[in-house]
């Protein structure tokens, strides 16, 4: 089977859910904290939708970031997870700096307000 990844603002669900052509195929589960999944069907196509939330504060995410592996162990423990930046920040016990986030393309609004604000958000 194949899946096509679906991401709904929360204002617009509703018109999505109320349509009689779309079918929740798989209700809401999280397959690791933060991140909650379930499948849906529009037309015979399948759709993944995710939703992320902090896992400590649950306020929804909709920009996401990565930082190094030795730094969320470090502030995590063990174990993978969605943190916003604010939270994630608060059980570092410090901000992040441009060198804490990796190279993926996810980070590179971030990259850029670093560079802007002459390397300190």
């Amino acid at each position: 089977m194949r899946f096509t990844y679906l991401r709904i603002c929360p204002e617009s669900e509703h018109k999505l859910l109320d349509n009689d052509e779309v079918k929740v195929t798989a209700d809401w589960h999280q397959p690791r904290p933060g991140a909650n999944l379930r499948q849906l069907q529009l037309k015979g196509i399948d759709f993944k939708q995710w939703e992320f939330n902090c896992q400590d504060c649950s306020k929804p995410m909709y920009n996401g970031y990565m930082v190094h592996n030795s730094l969320w162990f470090e502030a995590m423990g063990s174990g993978g997870g969605i943190m916003c930046m604010f939270c994630f920040e608060n059980k570092l016990g410090r901000s992040l700096t441009l060198d804490d986030l990796t190279k993926a393309p996810i980070n590179d609004p971030y990259r850029k307000g670093f560079e802007m604000a002459g390397g300190s958000l």
